[in-house]
């Protein structure tokens, strides 16, 4: 470990092929999607000193037994096999053991030596901590309730808190994939040469998300003098990296830098997401919800070009923020941006105002989509079951009741109150008028008495419309299909066809995927029936 008086070194990391030289304290991250060479190109980048490599395939068996041995033919061993990964970055690192090894003995040749002077009555201050002791200490903060020990050449971890079938102790060799992940990663990294370029290839593997962030944001503080270096396709990961200098990995380009702007914030993922992918798309989509979720597989399908990507960014705030981010971004050129958010509440004057490159669907959400009368009934057709379409749109009027009425009438009362409100608000102006003139005519401003719109009568609309689009049941099933939300409906496709939702959901994003040469019928009849609602 570093002395207290040691002189942190940064190193200068050189892009090949008449790349930048990359100068900071910061680490480097290295992005892009799965088969853009980020691995590979990542391996040609050179420093003034030999750049440590820990490899993505790395094997992180541990033995039950390790085998002693002294500590520079430990050394020699851990060394020869973590320059045989460098060599062969496609063959699994073997040196896990040896660097154990390794290890153990450094830290009890150190407490030897100082116990020994100890004893003689010389008088020492306490040594550092060794790479082992900390690794220990990380450990706790890490896995609480779990002690690591080293005894015997014997790597054992002790469960203080174990609860019914739990062991109390366990081998190493019986960690998590987790465990020993970071027990590899942190002992690769606190063994690292002092002022080294430690490379990292996929640090985010076996590690949940936020135990990644926190797990390198420790090996940062511990080893400060490194240069880390990480080839990530993780964008939360990459975003999370402080003063990180960005290199996008390219198939045609190389190794290219990028800079995000300094108010980038909780967008950062999403902009560095986007840009590793731009290299083949010339739009992207961005859509609410997860990767998981109905939206994005749903545009995922529907946008099928191979020039499009489909980015799920959480709320439809995110995607109007994301949207307009981008746009004002120099971090991609010639690639188009849109959005797509649920209909919701909005009404037609709320609508008019989505930002530019926003497109709101033509239904209530995306559920609605997929309780289509027309698309149930091509499903219908492909499964050869019997529909009864017009007893199916009778059952869709009624999956809402009184309440689901009112409610809708306030929650789209309450945005046109809003929007009214605003307008209020926006009509003061200082240009003409002191602080004070204005305090004293906030009384007037917001005298409902002189607004040009009725909160009450606004309201009254509200109601009316729901009540009206109900009245003449499935003859203003397109109102209600827009009105009302699509959730409710969830339960009735796959209800009619006597299939599961699961079923229903997957058939249905395959067939207007359209790749499926037995779905290509059924696909035609889907994309005919939601092209109405969906942008081309």
């Amino acid at each position: 470990m570093l002395e207290k008086d040691d002189v942190v070194k940064q190193r200068v990391v050189h892009v090949p092929n008449g790349g930048p030289e990359i100068i900071g304290p910061g680490p480097i991250v290295i992005i892009g999607p799965n088969g853009s060479g980020k691995s590979r190109r990542s391996r040609n980048l050179t420093s003034d000193v030999q750049i440590e490599i820990v490899s993505a395939l790395r094997n992180t068996k541990i033995s039950q037994q390790l085998q002693p041995m002294a500590l520079q033919q430990a050394k020699q061993q851990f060394h020869s096999h973590r320059d045989n990964a460098r060599n062969q970055p496609y063959e699994l690192a073997s040196d896990f053991d040896f660097m154990l090894t390794a290890l153990i003995v450094e830290s009890t040749e150190a407490s030897l030596d100082y116990l020994s002077n100890a004893r003689k009555g010389v008088e020492q201050e306490l040594p550092p901590m060794s790479p082992l002791e900390v690794i220990q200490e990380l450990w706790g903060k890490f896995f609480p309730g779990r002690e690591l020990v080293f005894r015997d050449y014997m790597p054992t971890v002790i469960n203080t808190v174990a609860v019914g079938d739990e062991p109390a102790t366990y081998s190493a060799w019986q960690m998590s994939d987790g465990e020993k992940a970071a027990l590899y990663l942190a002992g690769r990294a606190l063994s690292a040469e002092k002022s080294a370029v430690l490379l990292v290839d996929e640090p985010e593997t076996h590690f949940h998300s936020l135990l990644a962030v926190q797990f390198w944001d420790a090996i940062e503080s511990a080893r400060p003098d490194l240069r880390l270096i990480y080839v990530t396709h993780d964008m939360t990961f990459a975003a999370s990296r402080k003063a990180a200098q960005y290199l996008l990995a390219n198939p045609t380009n190389g190794l290219t830098p990028i800079t995000l702007s300094s108010d980038s914030g909780d967008l950062a993922a999403v902009l560095l997401g986007t840009a590793s992918l731009s290299f083949y798309a010339t739009r992207v989509i961005f859509c609410e919800g997860d990767s998981e979720s109905l939206d994005a597989r749903l545009y995922s399908a529907w946008f099928k070009s191979n020039k499009d990507i489909v980015q799920a960014v959480g709320s439809c705030e995110m995607v109007f923020r994301s949207v307009a981010a981008l746009e004002s971004s120099s971090l991609v050129s010639n690639l188009t941006v849109n959005g797509v958010v649920d209909r919701d509440f909005r009404g037609d004057e709320n609508l008019a105002s989505l930002p530019a490159g926003i497109t709101a669907l033509g239904v209530h959400e995306v559920e609605t989509l997929f309780s289509l009368p027309d698309v149930v009934e091509a499903m219908a057709g492909y499964l050869k079951v019997d529909f009864d379409k017009a007893d199916y749109e009778s059952k869709v009027i009624g999956a809402y009741n009184d309440g689901d009425r009112q409610k809708v009438s306030l929650e789209r009362w309450k945005l046109r109150i809003n929007a009214s409100l605003t307008s209020v608000v926006s009509s003061v102006s200082t240009k003409n008028d002191s602080l004070d003139d204005i305090v004293a005519a906030i009384p007037n401003i917001f005298d409902p008495a002189g607004w040009s719109f009725s909160p009450k009568d606004l309201l009254q609309e509200e109601k009316d419309r729901i009540e009206r689009i109900f009245k003449n049941g499935p003859r203003h099933l397109v109102d209600v299909l827009q009105l009302m939300p699509g959730k409710h409906l969830r339960a009735l496709p796959a209800a009619a066809l006597g299939i599961l939702p699961k079923r229903y959901d997957d058939l249905l994003i395959r067939a207007v995927m359209g790749a499926d040469p037995d779905l290509k019928d059924l696909s035609n009849k889907l994309r005919d029936a939601l092209k109405p609602y969906l942008p081309a």
